[in-house]
């Protein structure tokens, strides 16, 4: 199994979160997990999306969960990811972590 790992501390409800992605690659899938955690380390809330090889699985999505009395968007689109088998993608694919309207994480590629 092959796991990228990318962690930022990022302000979310006026105090620093560090925010988690772990893209990994194992025989079947690959698969994108995201971990925002809170301030003093105790919270810890997890997203996670997989890329099954099935043609009407979808690659694109949301999750909202609460940190803190705020919510906590995650949205992912690896819909026309390019893998080229390897374990994160070089191109066309987002992930974004929002709260209070305000873009907290954004990665990508065109």
């Amino acid at each position: 199994m092959s796991v990228p790992l990318y962690e930022e501390d990022n302000p979310i409800a006026s105090e620093c979160h560090l925010i988690t992605i772990t893209w990994c690659k194992n025989l079947s899938l690959n698969g994108l997990c995201i971990s925002v955690q809170g301030p003093e380390g105790d919270n810890q809330c997890n997203c996670k999306a997989e890329l099954k090889p099935w043609y009407f699985w979808r690659k694109q999505g949301s999750k909202r969960f609460i940190e803190e009395d705020k919510a906590v968007d995650v949205f992912w689109d690896l819909k026309a990811a390019s893998l080229n088998g390897e374990t994160e993608p070089h191109s066309d694919y987002y992930v974004a972590v929002i709260s209070e309207d305000e873009v907290v994480l954004a990665m990508g590629k065109d």
